[in-house]
Formats: structure tokens, C-alpha cells, sequence
């Protein structure tokens, strides 16, 4: 704001008071300004002739049907905001849940046998992913119309941080391609005694779990004024819901014995990383 449009703002304010006195400043200003003399002369005139107009009282009714029409025109207008802010929404979290089901669906043909599903089963399972995608994503924006407010907000956003950072993880190093180092590896063998099949699956699934949620439950916390614990069993069980389509079909395609150690892998995993991350977060913020 220059140093013109200040002083007008102050003689206004003179005028609205009813003073008549202007300050050293103003009258300095005015006698070495010919612009604002003029606005000056303008507001004395204009504020002149407004207190010449007869003041008319307006009846009750008609004071009530102006009110009336002004609130209906507010709510018009919240209306229509709220459904932009919808739709906007909307769109938002339908292109989340389309980048994320691609690339979910990418990532886990490369470690499930897809070929042994049938078409409809897997363009079923592509759905219901999308749609958990999508959910989850319309958490993060309408959070305002949960229960839980801002905390399933973070909570939803740190589920789809982890889950981003898992397929990040399984598209530098599958885990068959890690079982496989772990199963001809000669130091994992003489370290853990030659470990079955079914402590390796539940170690990798752990370890691929924990590693996502525990960031993302550090990044998202402090936003937060749920307790560490609630706040990253919340992370985990948002992450844990999302790789369930992709799970289900890694699982069906592997023994039950290495199915079940591989999905208890996975909650054990997600569970301690969204506790300890969330917890470190607030260790470190008090």
C-alpha cells in the first residue's frame, strides 16, 4: 500500500468519526499533494450530501424478507461450494485410486502366479482394490465428516504413504527374489540354522511390512493428538486393508502353510513398525 492510499484510508476514518481536525501529517500530506486534495474535496462533498438524504425507516416485513432472501442466497451459495469442494474431492481420489491400482497391479504380477485366475476374478479383485484406494484417499480430504476428524485423516494418509512405500520397496527387490537370496544364501543358512520355508516367508513379509509403516507412521504422527499406540495401529491397519486384494491373490497361489505365515508376517510387521514409528515421532517431539 503506498503512502497516498494510507492517507485516504485515514481521512475516511476522520469523515465516518465526525472529527474535523487533521493531524500535522495529514495536513502536511495535503497541502504537497494535489491528488489527494482533490480526494479530500471528493469525501467532504460526497459525505456532505449523504447527511442531507431524509432518513426513511424500512418496515419490520420488509426487513425480514431482505433478511431472508440474503440468508437463502448464503446458503445458495455454501451450497454450491460444497459440491465443487465434492467434487474436487471426487476426482481426487479417483486418479489416487487409479495411479495406486496400477501400479499395485504391476508390482504383484510380478510376484503371483496371475495366469491361474480366471478373467473375472482378477478384473473383481482390480475393483475392490480401486475402491479401497479410492476410500481411503476420500478419507484424507473429507476428513471434516469422520468421527475422528484430523487423526483418521493422517491416519488414512500415512496408510497410503506406507502402502507407496511398499510397492517402492517390492519394485527394487521383489520378495521372491529376496526368499530366494535367503534360501541360497550360505551366511542366512549358517546363521539361522537352515530356517524352514515358513520363518522365511514370515521374516520377508514382516520385514517388507514394517519398514512402510514404520516411516509412515514417523512422517504422519506428529499431526496428530492421538496416542502413538492408537495412531499406528490405525497406520498399519489402513496399510494392512490395502494390501489385502494384492495378498490375497500372492497367498492363493502358495501353500496354506506358507499363506499363513506369510499374511502373519505381514500383521506382525505392520504392526510393530506403525507402534514404534509413531512412538519414536512422539518421543522425539516432546
Amino acid at each position: 500500500m503506498d503512502n497516498c492510499a494510507r492517507i485516504q484510508i485515514e481521512l475516511m476514518d476522520i469523515l465516518s468519526v465526525g472529527e474535523t481536525s487533521l493531524s500535522a501529517e495529514l495536513d502536511e500530506h495535503l497541502r504537497s499533494c494535489v491528488r489527494c486534495q482533490l480526494k479530500w474535496i471528493e469525501m467532504q462533498l460526497v459525505w456532505q450530501r449523504l447527511g442531507t438524504l431524509r432518513q426513511q425507516e424500512v418496515p419490520a416485513s420488509a426487513a425480514q424478507t431482505l433478511r431472508a432472501q440474503i440468508l437463502t442466497d448464503l446458503e445458495v451459495v455454501a451450497g454450491n461450494r460444497k459440491r465443487v469442494q465434492a467434487r474436487r474431492s471426487a476426482l481426487f481420489s479417483i486418479l489416487v485410486g487409479v495411479l495406486f491400482s496400477v501400479a499395485s497391479a504391476w508390482i504383484v504380477q510380478r510376484d503371483a502366479r496371475l495366469s491361474a485366475f480366471a478373467p473375472p476374478t482378477l478384473l473383481s479383485v482390480g475393483a475392490l482394490w480401486n475402491a479401497l484406494y479410492v476410500g481411503v484417499a476420500l478419507v484424507v480430504v473429507r476428513y471434516k465428516k469422520l468421527p475422528l476428524g484430523i487423526t483418521a485423516s493422517w491416519a488414512a494418509l500415512g496408510g497410503l504413504i506406507a502402502m507407496g512405500l511398499f510397492l517402492g520397496l517390492c519394485a527394487s527387490c521383489s520378495m521372491n527374489h529376496l526368499l530366494e537370496y535367503c534360501r541360497t544364501s550360505a551366511w542366512v543358512n549358517t546363521a539361522f540354522d537352515n530356517p524352514r520355508d515358513e520363518a522365511l516367508y514370515f521374516a520377508v513379509s514382516g520385514l517388507y511390512s514394517s519398514l512402510p509403516v514404520f516411516l509412515a507412521a514417523f512422517v504422519t504422527q506428529i499431526r496428530t493428538r492421538s496416542g502413538p499406540v492408537v495412531f499406528g495401529v490405525g497406520v498399519a491397519g489402513l496399510f494392512l486393508l490395502l494390501r489385502l486384494p494384492g495378498g490375497l491373490l500372492r497367498c492363493a497361489s502358495l501353500p496354506l502353510e506358507l499363506a499363513a505365515s506369510s499374511c502373519v508376517g505381514a500383521i506382525f510387521g505392520a504392526s510393530v513398525g506403525g507402534v514404534a514409528g509413531a512412538s519414536l515421532r512422539a518421543t522425539i517431539a516432546r
